[in-house]
């Protein structure tokens, strides 16, 4: 069997490739679908928006214990993602913003190329994305 130098196979000297994403997208991730790091994208790409927005309150007949636990789910995965290296932007109850406001201010800030959202069996936000997206101009894609 041939042995092969480092040099010439041209493992000398040769850095490994990183990948720098050219467009930051916005992740929006609802409280009831809470999906793991490896399935939001790279965290330089993007951004993840997280809203405790009152229409989940409202809209489903949760017990006041499973409201609490979903909104506690949200916090801890909010940390979590931070901790992975995620910019997670937050809005939480008190602040009473719904998520297209919400939506449209990360957008200001942030300055995304696309919008991507979990599919849901719910319609509601959906429907809310969408809109926000078209008044904004930009692209949406499910994941």
């Amino acid at each position: 069997m041939p042995v092969f130098s480092k040099r010439a196979t041209g493992l000398c000297n040769r850095k490994p490739q990183q990948h720098m994403p050219t467009q930051r997208d916005l992740l929006i991730l609802p409280g009831t679908g809470l999906f793991g790091p490896r399935h939001l994208g790279p965290p330089e790409a993007t951004t993840v928006l997280m809203v405790e927005d009152q229409m989940i309150c409202r809209r489903n007949r949760y017990h006041k214990q499973k409201l609490a636990f979903i909104l506690a789910a949200m916090r801890d995965h909010r940390d979590l993602l931070r901790s992975k290296g995620y910019n997670v932007t937050y809005y939480d109850l008190n602040t009473a913003v719904a998520l297209p406001e919400a939506i449209s201010e990360t957008a200001k800030q942030t300055a995304p190329q696309s919008i991507r959202y979990f599919d849901t069996d719910e319609a509601a936000p959906a429907k809310a994305i969408e809109a926000a997206a078209r008044s904004l101009g930009l692209p949406t894609r499910t994941v």
